[in-house]
C-alpha cells in the first residue's frame, strides 16, 4: 500500500501499522504463503521485522536490506523535512513529478553511492509515473516525523529465525554507524556489508548481492 500501483495511503495521518503491516500480514494469511522468506528493504524491512516478530511459525527466513527502525536519529535537514508542509511544498515546487524535472531523478540517485550508476530508461520512467500518483518525498517526510513510533529496537530479541543483515557500507540514508550497533541484538542473526554500495546495494552492486543472499537462502 502507498507504492506502485497498489491502493494510495494518506500521507497526512499515515497508520503504518493498520494501513501497512495488516495488509501484508492478511495478504499473507490470505494466500496461505507459509513458510516463506520474508525480505524488507527500507521501510520493508520495518514491515518484515513485524511479520518475523509477530509469525514465529510462519517466516522461515528473513532478510533485511538498509532497513528502517534501527535508529530514531536525525540530521537538521532531516527534521525540517519531518514538517509536513514543507515537505508538500517541496514536492509540487522543486520536486514537482514531471518528466522535464531532472531535479526529480537527482532526488531518486540520492539513495546511491554512485550518482551516475546507469539505470534503465524503463526504471526512470517507471519511478516519475509513480512520484506522480504517490509522491515518494511525503512517505519519507512522515517516516522521519514517526522515527521514534517505528523504533524497531524492542523488536529484534523476538525474531529467532536466521536473518540476514543486509547494508551498503556508504548507506546516507539509514547510515551503516547507526545500525551497527543493533545487530547484536538478533539472537540468530548475520551481517553483510556491501562495499561500493549505498542505499541500493541490490542495484548497485547486483552481481555481489545476489551471490550473497543466494548463499544464505541455501544454507
Amino acid at each position: 500500500p502507498g507504492s506502485g500501483h497498489s491502493s494510495a495511503v494518506s500521507f497526512t495521518k499515515p497508520r503504518f501499522h493498520e494501513d501497512i503491516v495488516n495488509i501484508v500480514s492478511s495478504f499473507i494469511n490470505t494466500l496461505n504463503l507459509r513458510p516463506l522468506t520474508v525480505f524488507g528493504h527500507s521501510f520493508g524491512g520495518r514491515v518484515a521485522m513485524r511479520l518475523a516478530a509477530n509469525g514465529k511459525d510462519s517466516v522461515r527466513r528473513l532478510v533485511l536490506v538498509g532497513s528502517t527502525g534501527f535508529s530514531t536519529q536525525a540530521a537538521l535537514p532531516e527534521l525540517i523535512l519531518s514538517l509536513y508542509p514543507v515537505a508538500w511544498c517541496v514536492s509540487k515546487t522543486l520536486l514537482k513529478p514531471q518528466r522535464k524535472n531532472t531535479l526529480l531523478e537527482k532526488f531518486l540517485r540520492s539513495a546511491f553511492y554512485n550518482p551516475h550508476t546507469k539505470l534503465p530508461g524503463e526504471f526512470i520512467d517507471y519511478f516519475y509515473e509513480n512520484m506522480q500518483r504517490s509522491h515518494n518525498l511525503l512517505f519519507v517526510s512522515r517516516l522521519i516525523a514517526a522515527r521514534k513510533e517505528l523504533d524497531a529496537s524492542n523488536m529484534f530479541s523476538n525474531i529467532a529465525c536466521p536473518t540476514m543483515l543486509v547494508w551498503g557500507e556508504h548507506d546516507a540514508i539509514v547510515p551503516l554507524q547507526h545500525a551497527r550497533a543493533c545487530f547484536g541484538a538478533f539472537p540468530n542473526a548475520h551481517a553483510e556489508v556491501i562495499a561500493g554500495a549505498g542505499h541500493v546495494p541490490q542495484i548497485e552492486q547486483a552481481l555481489v548481492f545476489n551471490e550473497r543472499i543466494t548463499q544464505f537462502l541455501n544454507t
